[in-house]
């Protein structure tokens, strides 16, 4: 019995991690911004597949082309895989975050940074009260996102 825990032991302790890294896109101040990246943050820390790197700040500065996110708020996904690649990470979750008028559209994906393979994805629509619209939205397509459990 002792040798099973230990080998089960062991197999956790070589089982291999992801790096990630969040970003958050669209029409959101910094603060909306932060609501957002922060739960994602949060349920990956807890994550045994993945290890997360705070590089949200970084990577919008990085990736964005001040002209083209003033007119749009999107990044290019190539500009996005070209950047984590040279950061060193595994996968990127892009969460995408869209105001119109009283609602708030929320897209999160886990995209592969060396195939562009989108691993996951998954929405999520609600009409913006407050603040904790955002927190709520967010911490549910994380666990979406995230969870072995969920499609």
């Amino acid at each position: 019995m002792l040798l099973c825990v230990l080998g089960g032991i062991g197999m956790q302790a070589g089982a291999k991690k992801y790096s990630m890294s969040v970003i958050v896109t669209g029409n959101v101040n910094d603060a909306a911004r932060d609501i957002v990246s922060s739960a994602f943050m949060q349920r990956l820390s807890g994550n045994s597949d993945y290890v997360v790197f705070e590089r949200n700040k970084a990577f919008l500065n990085a990736l964005t082309k001040e002209q083209e996110y003033q007119v749009n708020g999107t990044v290019p996904e190539s500009e996005i895989r070209s950047l984590g690649s040279r950061m060193g990470v595994d996968y990127v979750a892009v969460v995408q975050v869209e105001f119109v008028m009283e609602n708030v559209f929320m897209t999160a994906r886990i995209i592969n940074i060396e195939t562009a393979q989108i691993i996951k994805s998954c929405t999520e629509t609600r009409e913006y009260e407050n603040p904790e619209t955002l927190q709520a939205m967010s911490n549910m397509l994380a666990y979406r996102l995230f969870s072995k459990n969920s499609k």
